[in-house]
């Protein structure tokens, strides 16, 4: 849930980065920082599945699918906030 409004967030700040018209920089860099704090609670659910993955019952291939799986989809997110700093940085 927490990648998908990384996502969400991400997408506002590119649609207004790629708009037409020329956004300000206040609403850029206010959409920018939306997508870093989506991506820090991302990279808090992450590392919350990783602890509660550790000490549960699962057999240690499928604790490591798991995390594996959580790692990836934390790297979309980790993309989105690489992508909003640069692009906000650029215009």
């Amino acid at each position: 849930k927490d990648v998908e409004k990384c996502l969400v967030a991400f997408e506002c700040f590119m649609r207004a980065a790629t708009a037409e018209k020329n956004p300000s920089s206040e609403s850029i860099i206010a959409l920018k920082d939306a997508v870093c704090d989506a991506e820090d609670v991302a990279d808090v659910s992450l590392r919350a599945m990783i602890d509660s993955l550790s000490g549960g019952s699962y057999l240690p291939s499928t604790r490591q699918d798991l995390i594996n799986i959580a790692t990836s989809c934390d790297k979309i997110a980790n993309k989105c906030e690489t992508v909003a700093k640069r692009s906000a940085g650029s215009l």
